[in-house]
């Protein structure tokens, strides 16, 4: 019996030892097991973390980021942080052109650059690529006086831009690349990461607005302005309010100040009662998917005016009426169609249509706008290129454009008494106007020592303040 028991016993031995051995077989192979997943789910979060293209953090890294430095318990109440967004500027130009691969290298090349100052930085940064061609660029914790952490933000944009006026090589070409850097300076104490960034980003449109090419820090003033553009369109939701929405118009005058043309130029008038110009809110129009609606409103209006002229006999005054329109609302497929109809309801004499589209905005579509040009040309209308000077392809396409005249860019206008540079330009460009039988209007004349500059050069209209500022509709031209 106690035989039996001990061949029992080594039995349920043998057997829990084994279960043992295979126990521990198991706990290894686990423990290997949640070891490598472990290590792939590192690996993955890393890669989730990581532009592809450039190696640089990406989007949602970059959201965290600011989240944790914002969210820090070592966070002090002077504490600063501040946010670059930086753009590249015509990117969209390089891509088309030379292909989405020159595009990419493109892009590798910027990173490298901007890395190579940023790394010389000390303290918490980092830097993203979080769309295209536009990268954030934050300095965390400065515990130091806000007026330091201004100059810090001037030093280090002025370096990236220094940066950025050299020359890179793309596909064996060599191309000056610049950028245009919006500035947000935050408190971390108080700041919330939304806020941050929509400061940086009107920070940015405004440098883009500008001119691209340089740095702009987000103030109170620009919100206040951005909230002054979003109700404007809000109050297009509902349609246009004629009573808001108002019509001057500007005289174009030849040089012996004789009135020979009028600019229709578009007015808001706000809550206040006070008139702002359309510089102020017509580019946020172009963004808000109303800009279709609001060049037709423009060109109807006109049109009306113009009918109320030619019934009081005034038409044979002047030569034209221009009209201003984007090249979104241009390209429209109902634009055409629209303008004809419009030009029947009102029984308008085309002779006295001039369409102003700025040379800035045809690149894009060129195609498309030299057919619409052309139909709306059949039926009298006459086109005028405004801002020109101001794009990079002018002479590769003017040639094949119905145009009537040519708007100088305002900018050469502004220094044309001091820059012989802009004086030669405009001089060539006035050269060859006449090649082509082509007018050359001169806007934003305000003093009488530019106006004699142009007579000089051969310009052949002139408008600005100088002469007339802009007004309501008269029914007699001195």
């Amino acid at each position: 019996m106690v035989l039996f028991n001990n061949i029992q016993d080594r039995q349920k031995n043998f057997v829990a030892n084994k279960n043992n051995e295979e126990m521990l077989v198991l706990l290894k192979n686990l423990e290997k097991e949640v070891s490598i997943r472990k290590v792939a789910e590192e690996k993955a979060e890393k890669l989730a973390n990581i532009d592809s293209l450039t190696g640089l953090t990406n989007r949602r890294y970059f959201y965290n980021k600011m989240k944790t430095v914002l969210s820090s318990k070592y966070n002090r109440k002077n504490t600063y942080g501040i946010l670059f967004l930086i753009d590249l500027d015509n990117f969209k130009r390089i891509n088309d052109s030379l292909g989405h691969l020159v595009g990419d290298e493109c892009l590798r090349k910027v990173s490298e650059n901007l890395l190579s100052d940023i790394n010389l930085l000390d303290g918490d940064v980092s830097l993203s690529r979080i769309a295209g061609d536009e990268f954030a660029f934050m300095l965390g914790t400065l515990n130091i006086p806000y007026n330091e952490v201004r100059e810090k933000a001037i030093e280090i944009s002025e370096k990236i831009s220094k940066r950025f006026n050299k020359k890179i090589t793309l596909d064996g070409r060599e191309y000056i690349i610049t950028v245009s850097i919006g500035i947000s300076i935050f408190s971390v104490m108080k700041s919330k990461v939304k806020d941050i960034i929509q400061e940086a980003d009107l920070a940015l449109y405004e440098a883009k607005r500008l001119g691209k090419n340089q740095y702009y820090f987000f103030e109170d003033c620009l919100q206040k302005e951005v909230d002054c553009k979003l109700r404007i369109v809000n109050e297009l939701q509902n349609g246009i309010d004629k009573d808001k929405f108002i019509l001057f118009y500007q005289p174009i005058t030849n040089k012996y100040g004789e009135i020979k043309a009028f600019e229709t130029l578009i007015r808001w008038k706000n809550i206040k009662g006070d008139i702002v110009s359309a510089s102020k809110f017509i580019h946020l129009i172009e963004l808000s998917g109303y800009t279709v609606m609001f060049n037709q409103y423009v060109f109807e209006a006109s049109c009306i005016q113009l009918k109320k002229w030619q019934k009081q006999g005034l038409g044979d005054q002047f030569d034209h009426l221009s009209i201003n329109i984007s090249s979104s609302a241009f390209i429209d497929k109902g634009f055409v169609s629209f303008v004809k109809e419009t030009i029947a309801k009102y029984n308008i004499d085309t002779k006295y249509l001039m369409l102003e589209i700025s040379e800035s905005n045809m690149l894009k579509e060129f195609a498309t706008i030299e057919k619409v040009m052309l139909e709306l040309k059949q039926v009298g209308i006459r086109f005028s290129l405004d801002n020109f000077g101001i794009g990079y392809s002018s002479l590769a396409y003017i040639h094949k454009l119905p145009l009537s005249e040519l708007k100088l860019y305002r900018v050469f206008i502004q220094n044309i008494t001091t820059d012989a540079r802009d004086q030669k330009f405009i001089k060539a460009i006035i050269a060859l106007a006449k090649v082509m039988n082509l007018k050359v209007v001169a806007e934003g004349v305000e003093y009488n020592d530019q106006y004699d500059t142009l007579y000089r050069l051969g310009c052949d209209l002139f408008q600005g303040y100088l002469f007339s500022k802009p007004s309501l509709p008269f029914t007699k031209i001195a």
